[in-house]
């Protein structure tokens, strides 16, 4: 769901240093959070919006039912 450096940071919720360089990059250019702020949200928008999970759901349901 989240691809690294381009809709959002994946790192060990221990990696301090690691975060602290993502959130002094972002204080220093404020367009590397918004650029991953809008793939993220673009993302989402095709991915989790109503139709996209309830048509998946429903393909689900309707395999469940042949076996």
């Amino acid at each position: 769901i989240i691809s690294d450096g381009q809709t959002g940071w994946i790192l060990s919720v221990n990696d301090v240093e690691g975060w602290a360089e993502r959130i002094q990059r972002c204080e220093k250019d404020h367009s590397v959070c918004e650029a991953i702020g809008n793939a993220a949200s673009a993302y989402a928008g095709t991915y989790f919006r109503t139709e996209h999970w309830g048509r998946s759901y429903s393909q689900l349901v309707v395999e469940v039912a042949k076996s």
